[in-house]
């Protein structure tokens, strides 16, 4: 459960992170 959720969160940081950086 820790390592599906983990990687949810690596996922989603991987996905807005570009965006709050290029805009």
């Amino acid at each position: 459960v820790t390592y599906g959720f983990d990687s949810c969160i690596m996922g989603k940081v991987s996905y807005v992170i570009p965006r709050l950086i290029f805009g």
